[in-house]
């Protein structure tokens, strides 16, 4: 079973009965490269280099999960730090509904 349902996928809904249990889970990250902020080995009008990036990058996220045979339903809220070094520090937070059905 998948220990983080944010960054791995949905939890697998209940074989039998029905389950209610809390979650979280965190994870830190070394960034030695991002293609997409650092231009991806290309000449691109806006791009980063190493001295402006972070080199560990956190990511957190809480939740709560429903599940019986047929149903599921997790309600989510996940923070992750900033990936550059600014004086504004942005990090991004969001919050998530997710229902699966098995037919």
């Amino acid at each position: 079973m998948p220990y983080d349902p944010i960054n791995r996928g949905s939890f697998i809904p209940a074989a039998e009965g029905s389950e209610l249990y809390p979650w979280g889970t965190y994870r830190t990250r070394i960034v030695g490269y991002d293609a997409l902020i650092q231009g991806q080995f290309r000449s691109s009008d806006v791009t980063f280099g190493s001295s402006e990036m972070e080199l560990l990058v956190h990511e957190s996220g809480i939740g709560v999960t429903y599940g019986n045979r047929s149903f599921q339903a997790s309600l989510s809220a996940s923070d992750k730090s900033p990936e550059l070094k600014r004086t504004d520090e942005r990090s991004h937070f969001w919050g998530s509904m997710v229902f699966n059905c098995r037919l």
